[in-house]
């Protein structure tokens, strides 16, 4: 077996296990550190594709937070109902206005931050959400790192 095969696979290994150590010990949610690394993969490498990707992650998240806040104000007013008509709302214009928003218009890249909102349930604190979305930015740290280290070790 050649290293060029055998070192991609052991800086993924090594720095994914650097990872979760370090979520665990800072008490950072994992899952969330990974949707920044998966992200790096999925929607491109670049510096300019990374920010516009943390950019509509980040959106995502505070659509999330729209539709919570519509749907406390609107449960206020028609009871149970409420967060329900909140989300119609909020996805509606969402998927309407996304589309035609490039190049910000990449509607997985949202939904990562819906996902990221309702799965970490915050508080609606600056400082929670400032851990969670620093998490994310993490994330696309160690995807460009072990992206980088590989591409120096293939030369």
């Amino acid at each position: 077996m050649s290293t060029k095969k055998t070192f991609p696979p052991l800086v993924i290994g090594i720095m994914s296990a650097v990872a979760v150590s370090m979520t665990l010990s800072l008490g950072l949610y994992t899952w969330v550190l990974f949707i920044g690394w998966v992200s790096f993969f999925l929607f491109g490498k670049s510096l300019k594709q990374i920010l516009l990707t943390f950019i509509q992650i980040v959106l995502g998240f505070g659509i999330a937070v729209l539709m919570l806040l519509n749907g406390h104000f609107l449960s206020g007013i028609v009871g149970g109902i409420g967060t329900g008509i909140a989300i119609v709302l909020v996805m509606t214009l969402f998927m309407y206005f996304v589309p035609k928003l490039k190049p910000i218009n990449t509607i997985p890249a949202y939904f990562l931050g819906l996902i990221t909102f309702f799965g970490t349930h915050p508080k609606l604190d600056v400082a929670e959400i400032s851990v969670i979305i620093g998490t994310i930015m993490l994330g696309f740290a160690f995807a460009w790192v072990t992206e980088n280290v590989n591409l120096r070790l293939a030369k």
